[in-house]
């Protein structure tokens, strides 16, 4: 059911695990997953992930403003 007081939930799906390097320093690897539209990115670190959110949110609002 969906709720026209506001913006509907968005679910993102995270998965990170850590990765070596040639220098043999970690670093974190990852998937997300917008889970309404079924986008997928591979990512090489947070801010990859911060990135995809604030995308998919906006790319949303702007559709839902487009249907009212």
């Amino acid at each position: 059911m969906d709720d026209e007081r506001g913006p509907r939930d968005q679910v993102f799906l995270v998965r990170m695990w850590p990765a070596r390097q040639a220098s043999e320093r970690h670093i974190w690897r990852g998937s997300i997953q917008h889970v309404p539209s079924g986008r997928r990115l591979y990512v090489s670190g947070l801010a990859d992930v911060l990135e995809f959110i604030t995308t998919e949110l906006s790319e949303s609002t702007a559709e839902e403003r487009a249907g009212s």
